[in-house]
């Protein structure tokens, strides 16, 4: 797993896991706001809607990629995703600044 804090505005977030998961497994323990949207280089994004997850949830994040994540939260909150390494505790802090 690894943690990222997640600034309001915009901030470029990386995936350094072993292999591609779904925005949705990625996420599954963050709880974006309404209206979050995670950009891939490609142009494909996903946007958070409150009442239904993510829309374009099963977009595959891709290790080494990097990606735009747009949060109209009002505070900073903290990311973690699992990289899909099972059996690793390791945890790595990202901020972006």
């Amino acid at each position: 797993n690894f943690s990222i804090t997640i600034k309001p505005g915009f901030n470029w977030i990386g995936f350094p896991g072993t292999k591609g998961i779904t925005i949705n497994e990625a996420f599954a323990n963050f709880e974006p706001t309404n209206g979050d949207v995670i950009k891939l280089k490609s142009g494909s994004s996903a946007t958070y809607v409150s009442s239904m997850g993510w829309l374009g949830g099963n977009m595959v994040i891709q290790p080494g990629q990097g990606y735009i994540y747009q949060s109209k939260a009002s505070n900073s909150k903290d990311l973690m995703i699992s990289t899909g390494s099972k059996g690793s505790s390791k945890t790595t802090k990202i901020v972006v600044r």
